[in-house]
């Protein structure tokens, strides 16, 4: 697919997916920080939660 022919759906869609992003990258984060991981320097590449929505809002779709 690549368009929608609703744009109402296609917002409903792209916001649905991006929740979902934001839930799951937090979820991921949470894991990282149990003491198990904390070594890992993976770490130290990840980004803040709240710069990550900064970004998803700057790119919601306004129609």
């Amino acid at each position: 697919m690549r368009s929608f022919t609703n744009f109402k759906n296609g917002t409903s869609i792209i916001q649905g997916a991006l929740t979902q992003l934001i839930q799951y990258y937090h979820g991921f984060h949470k894991v990282l920080n149990q003491p198990t991981f904390r070594s890992l320097a993976v770490r130290s590449e990840l980004i803040n939660l709240h710069h990550l929505m900064v970004e998803v809002k700057k790119h919601k779709p306004n129609f």
